[in-house]
């Protein structure tokens, strides 16, 4: 089993200030059995601000998200394509949910 030293978790404590947390995680991380790892487990934070939100102000028209896909079609969204995108995701997500209660 590894062995962590307070200075690892001092040093990615103050790593995470970087992130925008709805709660500060108050432990870097948790060893689990075989070696498998649990970052900041009680920090709770939304990806969506931290990769997005925070960016779309001042890189509206940057490009976020570069990929190739399986044909080799490049595909390019900016900020401000990523966030419309997740906005009609979710709104989708949030429909279906509405739906799926008034059927049951």
């Amino acid at each position: 089993m590894i062995k962590l030293n307070q200075n690892f978790h001092k040093y990615y404590l103050y790593q995470s200030l970087k992130i925008n947390w709805g709660k500060k995680p108050s432990n870097s991380v948790n060893l689990k059995k075989g070696n498998k790892f649990e970052w900041f487990p009680d920090g709770k934070l939304n990806l969506y601000q931290n990769c997005v939100s925070d960016h779309l102000k001042l890189f509206k028209k940057k490009f976020a998200i570069i990929s190739i896909d399986k044909n080799n079609i490049i595909k390019k969204y900016t900020y401000a394509e990523l966030d419309n995108l997740v906005s009609k995701m979710s709104e989708y997500i949030f429909l279906k949910k509405k739906i799926k209660k008034t059927l049951m």
